[in-house]
């Protein structure tokens, strides 16, 4: 399911955000699984059971890491289930023919994060399965990350609950990011794609300039509009400056390197140099 298809939009989040918000604190937690689960489900049903031993897997593994914990075989358990994780990845890779399941790259990465932190320090292992299956299935982050530690949402998921003023700030963050993703990317992408289509084009500076300049903004707020569907609790006024800051850095090496690669013959491929 995409996040900007109509499914998304006018089914699934509103009532999603209806039932969940109306629940109690417990049953929060059932809410929020079962609608990732069916979010993922969506298109790639055939991968869900793997999602769901990958969570079972990773519990136990980090129980394991507890139990034995202070001793030689908790790090043996932590480079087991990192090598199993990365192998897994890596299986999916080399196999021919099979189609890779989705969100699984930053599904193993989170997995490692939190196998890592476990190890590190016993507050960081989250004994109550819910919660954590929670924490790792959520599906504004399952398909296309961020990488969030344990660590940084714990409390947050300690003390689950609906605020108004919250769940208000998060629409509106989601508006943003989906303005940049819908309204502007894509439709710099009705002007850049075709450019790219054309098996050798042949084009003027002035108009590859233009494609160049349309084509960083496209990446950029692609890249912008997604992030703002992310969680930053805790925000202060200095790091929004900071974060604002990096946002005008990136649109700059963007147009520096689109710019030096486009000195011969501007070709699709740069994408794939990020």
């Amino acid at each position: 399911m995409d996040f900007i298809s109509p499914v998304f939009l006018f089914l699934f989040l509103p009532l999603f955000i209806f039932i969940y918000s109306l629940s109690r604190k417990r049953f929060k937690f059932f809410i929020g699984i079962a609608g990732s689960l069916l979010f993922y489900a969506w298109g790639n049903s055939q991968h869900v059971l793997l999602i769901i031993g990958i969570v079972l897997f990773t519990y136990g593994a980090a129980w394991l890491l507890d139990k034995w914990r202070a001793t030689q075989y908790s790090l043996y358990i932590l480079w087991a289930g990192i090598i199993l994780t990365i192998g897994l990845l890596i299986g999916f890779k080399l196999q021919q023919g099979v189609e890779y399941p989705l969100g699984l790259s930053y599904i193993a990465f989170q997995v490692i994060s939190y196998l890592v932190d476990a190890y590190k320090a016993p507050e960081n292992h989250e004994k109550d399965i819910l919660k954590f299956s929670f924490y790792l299935l959520l599906f504004p982050k399952i398909l296309v990350g961020p990488i969030v530690p344990y660590r940084q949402v714990k409390a947050q998921i300690e003390d689950l609950r609906s605020v108004p003023q919250d769940m208000a700030d998060g629409l509106r963050r989601f508006l943003k990011g989906f303005i940049k993703k819908v309204l502007i990317a894509d439709t710099l992408a009705t002007v850049v794609t075709p450019i790219f289509n054309l098996s050798s084009p042949t084009i003027t500076p002035g108009f590859a300039w233009l494609i160049i300049i349309s084509y960083s903004l496209q990446l950029y707020y692609d890249f912008s509009g997604y992030r703002l569907h992310r969680l930053f609790p805790n925000l202060k006024n200095d790091q929004i400056a900071l974060r604002i800051i990096f946002d005008a850095i990136l649109l700059f090496v963007f147009f520096v390197a689109l710019a030096s690669s486009a000195s011969a013959t501007y070709r699709p491929g740069i994408y794939g140099g990020f």
